[in-house]
């Protein structure tokens, strides 16, 4: 089948679903792109229980977006589920680091160390330099601070990222290069030290 045969046959079980609940035909959408969603969010996550569960996630939030009428079939279903599935990976990250970050704040590494090389000032200086860096991630126009995240947390080369995000690798790599810029630029205007 050519991609445009695909994306009707898709519309059809879309319709079929909405129109008669038929929920083979919503099986048969989701279990033909699970393979390919599981082995994005097994490869930037590195766990299989939480890659099924993050794939899991992405799939409710497709199947609300569905039965909202929030999915337009002039989409490409194949890069809305991937992109729904990529936000939940997203989601987790964030939840994970927020879990992580509470836990280093109110634990400091001090209280698990026996060794006399203990510096505070230097876990001072880095939280602060974590805490810069995501101020600055946070400041880039949405396009950039994606690829920011996508290279720098989930560890995905410029031609994933590319894949992933529906653009050319040369994008990609442009927006990184102007997310670097930009994030020099902001560090030195708010004077932001980043060790």
């Amino acid at each position: 089948m050519d991609i445009t045969q695909v994306e009707k046959d898709n519309a059809l079980l879309i319709q079929r679903f909405l129109s008669e609940g038929d929920q083979g035909a919503l099986n048969l959408l989701f279990s033909r792109y699970s393979g390919k969603v599981f082995a994005y969010l097994y490869t930037s996550l590195n766990d299989r229980s939480v890659a099924s569960d993050v794939m899991q996630e992405g799939f409710c939030k497709a199947l609300r977006s569905i039965q909202e009428g929030r999915y337009v079939d002039t989409y490409r279903f194949e890069a809305w589920l991937m992109r729904i599935t990529h936000n939940a990976a997203m989601d987790f990250y964030r939840d994970r680091r927020r879990t992580r970050d509470l836990f280093a704040e109110s634990t400091p590494s001090s209280a698990f160390s026996t060794s006399s090389d203990y510096d505070p000032e230097r876990e001072l200086t880095l939280s602060q330099s974590k805490k810069n860096l995501r101020r600055l991630i946070q400041k880039l126009p949405p396009a950039q601070r994606q690829v920011v995240i996508m290279r720098l947390y989930m560890g995905l080369s410029f031609q994933e990222i590319a894949t992933h995000t529906d653009v050319s690798i040369n994008t990609a790599l442009g927006r990184m290069r102007y997310a670097l810029l930009n994030m020099r630029r902001y560090a030195e205007r708010d004077n932001l030290q980043l060790v």
